[in-house]
């Protein structure tokens, strides 16, 4: 595995790009600061928009100090208008994504589109040969987004006896590749 970083990746609808400070309002304001959207994230919400600009800096520090982060902003292909946020971490049984739409841009397949791009260029740039993803059972809709992307379910790891949790696992050399990519590393545009 080369750890290469977070670059930007444009998919024919969304550009996926690395986190700024000014982000944190929409992010607090999309999912962050909601209750029910934290709950299907399996985190706590975020308390007010200044957690928020702390959450967001300590990324945009990772950025430049590690070189094994991996996490993008989605935003509307030639738009900044920010619509959901994803997240691959390395973990014992592969690199595990974590991923949110805002709700006003929900049911639009973004999520799919946004999370094939996100595990082919860790694939293909960076070399992931393993995957393993978790949702809660009542996540229906995380549920069609991981399959999208070939992933199945499993058993729960003997580490990830979450309560209420679905396990999925996925190798490089099956993930759906339907999404074309294109990688870019203009430091103005990431």
């Amino acid at each position: 595995m080369r750890d290469i970083g977070t670059r930007l990746i444009l998919t024919p609808r969304l550009q996926l790009r690395r986190h700024r400070p000014e982000d944190a309002a929409d992010i607090f304001s999309g999912w962050a600061g909601s209750p029910s959207i934290a709950h299907l994230l399996r985190c706590p919400p975020l308390a007010d928009l200044r957690e928020a600009e702390a959450v967001v800096r300590g990324w945009c520090f990772a950025y430049d100090e590690e070189p094994d982060f991996y996490r993008w902003a989605i935003t509307l292909r030639g738009s900044s208008v920010l619509i959901g946020s994803i997240h691959l971490a390395l973990t014992e049984g592969g690199w595990e994504p974590s991923y949110v739409i805002s709700p006003r841009w929900q049911g639009r397949g973004y999520a799919k589109e946004a999370l094939k791009a996100a595990l082919a260029y860790l694939a293909d740039a960076a070399g992931a040969d393993r995957f393993i993803a978790r949702r809660l059972a009542e996540n229906d809709a995380s549920g069609a987004v991981l399959a999208a992307a070939g992933f199945l379910r499993t058993q729960p790891p003997p580490w990830g006896q979450a309560a209420g949790c679905l396990w999925y696992r996925l190798t490089a050399e099956a993930l759906v590749r339907d999404v074309a990519i294109t990688l870019l590393e203009t430091p103005s545009l990431l």
